[in-house]
């Protein structure tokens, strides 16, 4: 996990929300924030397009999606199951 991401799971775990929730609100807070320096420091938004912008907004929802998806079907336990039975060898 990188560091913006732990970032995020760390505000999810202390405010007890899910982390898609989290990341919905947290990337577009980096976004606006990148843009109020750019501006400060050169006058005009340099380096922040739309790519950038709409990645920021759908992320948080991509994830709300699969972990609902992952949810539903139980895979988050499969997959920790799989995870501790190649790391945990008995």
């Amino acid at each position: 996990m990188n560091p913006g991401e732990g970032l995020v799971k760390a505000i999810a775990e202390k405010t007890h929300r899910r982390f898609g929730i989290v990341k919905v609100c947290f990337d577009p807070t980096l976004v606006l924030s990148t843009a109020r320096i750019s501006l400060a420091a050169f006058g005009s938004i340099r380096g922040l397009r739309e790519g950038t912008v709409i990645s920021a907004i759908l992320a948080g929802y991509i994830i709300l999606a699969f972990s609902t998806i992952f949810n539903y079907f139980h895979s988050g336990r499969w997959l920790a199951d799989q995870y501790a039975s190649r790391h945990n060898p008995q």
